[in-house]
């Protein structure tokens, strides 16, 4: 299994429903860590990470995904926001067949209501994410981390996290 991690490097394309994203505090984690917690929670849940590889998906500009992930390669994806329409549309016209996981649920929280939480000082977060993710993210200073890059963009007139 190959899993694509999206906005590898900082995201400059605003998409309706989803502008967030180009804030620095959308993606505080780099690519190495945003592996590294896959894993870990892949570990956790007991599947066998050494058998995922992991690539670059350049969804804000799906022409480069090409450069990393074969068109021959089935893209797979939930359908749980308008985004994910968009992206499906996107992978289609570059030729790549899309499968949506047909029963896909929103679980109630997603990552910026984990960001918010750990910005926040509020350890609910804990139970949004498996053990060894949630060790990796204090380890990292995760908290810290976001407080930066949030006063960063206040700073440059920038408000609010993502």
């Amino acid at each position: 299994m190959v899993v694509g991690i999206a906005a590898a490097t900082p995201v400059s394309d605003v998409y309706p429903g989803v502008e967030h994203r180009v804030l620095p505090t959308a993606n505080p984690l780099n690519y190495l860590e945003r592996i590294i917690l896959v894993r870990r929670c892949c570990d956790d849940l007991g599947i066998d990470s050494a058998r995922i590889e992991f690539a670059p998906f350049p969804i804000d500009t799906p022409s480069l995904i090409q450069h990393s992930i074969p068109k021959e390669v089935t893209c797979v994806t939930t359908r749980l926001y308008d985004w994910n329409d968009e992206k499906i549309r996107r992978l289609r016209n570059e030729g790549y067949d899309v499968s949506v996981i047909p029963d896909s649920r929103h679980m109630g929280f997603d990552g910026r209501t984990i960001r918010r939480l750990i910005k926040q000082g509020d350890d609910r977060w804990k139970d949004m994410v498996s053990p060894s993710v949630a060790e990796c993210i204090e380890r990292w200073g995760l908290r810290e981390r976001i407080l930066k890059l949030e006063a960063e963009q206040h700073a440059q007139g920038i408000e609010g996290l993502d």
